[in-house]
């Protein structure tokens, strides 16, 4: 494994822990946005199903309004995804 790579995976791994430790605030999703991560997204780790993953992400980023109506929604989103519908 080269050292392109293992950068690759540290910047992948970076992103997960963020996403999957915090619940979202917009400071993390206007980085994000800011730093075109859909775009940037390493292509070496992409497989068959990532394009489709990252043209959603780049979607939400794009309509991502920095506002609290948009905060809310995305964090009960989060919840139901990371805690369930009854947590």
């Amino acid at each position: 494994m080269n050292i392109e790579k293992l950068q690759d995976l540290q910047a992948i791994a970076n992103v997960l822990h963020a996403v999957l430790s915090v619940y979202p605030e917009p400071d993390l999703i206007n980085t994000f946005k800011n730093q075109g991560i859909a775009e940037n997204w390493p292509v070496s780790m992409v497989s068959d199903t990532d394009p489709h993953a990252l043209e959603l992400l780049q979607r939400f980023l794009d309509q991502w309004s920095d506002d609290d109506e948009a905060l809310i929604n995305l964090k009960l989103d989060y919840g139901m995804l990371f805690y369930g519908r009854y947590a």
